[in-house]
């Protein structure tokens, strides 16, 4: 199991690198993020280039949209959470922060 969530965190922080940031206010990025899926509950984690702000993230297995998540920035620090949400290995996010 635990080479499994080492294989999705590569992955995961692979496929950022990868997406361009839209929409997003002011300045702060998302920097690196990884996600679980457990029993119907998305979490997302990460850091930011922000000390603070509210994060808008809208979930894609490729090229389809698959709903999105709510979260905060904290202490450059991302927490976020989708519920009802089967995300695959292909998971990408595009994104929005609005300072606080």
């Amino acid at each position: 199991m635990s080479r499994i969530m080492s294989a999705v965190f590569v992955l995961c922080t692979a496929t950022t690198t990868a997406i361009a940031c839209d929409d997003h206010h002011g300045t702060c990025e998302i920097e690196a993020w990884r996600f679980q899926n457990t029993m119907g509950v998305l979490t997302i984690e990460g850091s930011a280039t922000c000390n603070s702000g509210r994060a808008m993230i809208r979930l894609y297995d490729g090229e389809t949209y698959l709903g999105n998540a709510i979260g905060f920035v904290e202490g450059h620090a991302l927490s976020a959470v989708a519920t009802g949400i089967e995300a695959s290995d292909n998971l990408s996010i595009k994104y929005s922060i609005e300072p606080m």
